[in-house]
């Protein structure tokens, strides 16, 4: 298996306890928008029983210069030494891996259904399809308990007021909690959003990405709408 070295260049804070990750993109590393890689972080700082590797979506499209690795920080050894990392830190990669693409027919609609995190292969999906100008239809389902945990959420939003083909529906799932200014949806996906805000529910392919919770609850809630398995794609992030 080739491993490549990664040099930080950058990061940036995307949201609440969320970090975006951008590395040099190594000689010969190719890779598909919505693929995923294995970090290896060979002087870690912190150390626990979990090792020092860890499989990360890549949140960048291979049309963009580096490559965005993009997670939550949070208590595990890996995330605390990631986040004390600088630029010029060197690291390992293997990779790239997974299945979970777009479609190549390009006149199948697509829905993404996006949980928290699980937004990061959508927006190197999007901006490959952008960039490559494969303006194919694409409604994005988004959603965060606040705006405060939305990662990427007004970058996501100009594309899709420059380009006609992105259908954007963002929407917070906490009332309680959302912040005033905010005018969009409010509440978790439903049969009823989908209808609101597609066509025809039937003729698109819909990718999933979130928590495991998440995922199942959409993929049963597409089953109930008569649905089938070949229209739908996920990946489950487990958290590391």
């Amino acid at each position: 298996m080739a491993e490549y070295k990664l040099i930080l260049k950058e990061k940036e804070k995307v949201a609440r306890e969320t970090v975006s990750f951008r590395f040099e993109k190594p000689k010969g590393f190719d890779y598909l928008p919505g693929q995923f890689l294995t970090l290896i972080y060979e002087n870690m700082p912190f150390t626990d029983k979990k090792g020092n590797r860890r499989s990360m979506s890549i949140a960048s499209s291979p049309t963009e210069p580096l490559i965005h690795i993009t997670m939550r920080i949070g208590s595990s050894a890996f995330k605390r030494s990631l986040e004390q990392s600088k630029p010029g830190d060197q690291f390992t990669a293997t990779g790239p891996f997974g299945k979970f693409c777009m479609p190549e027919d390009v006149s199948v609609p697509l829905v993404f259904l996006a949980g928290g995190i699980g937004i990061t292969p959508f927006r190197g999906m999007l901006k490959y399809s952008i960039d490559k100008k494969i303006h194919r239809d694409i409604s994005l389902i988004y959603c965060n308990s606040c705006i405060k945990d939305a990662a990427y959420l007004d970058e996501i939003q100009k594309w899709a007021n420059d380009y006609d083909f992105i259908n954007y529906i963002p929407t917070m799932t906490d009332k309680d909690c959302v912040e005033p200014e905010w005018t969009g949806c409010i509440g978790l996906i439903t049969p009823e959003l989908l209808r609101d805000n597609l066509p025809d529910i039937m003729k698109p392919n819909y990718l999933i990405v979130g928590p495991p919770g998440m995922v199942e609850a959409m993929v049963n809630m597409l089953h109930e709408q008569k649905i089938t398995d070949d229209k739908i794609l996920i990946e489950k992030f487990t958290g590391y």
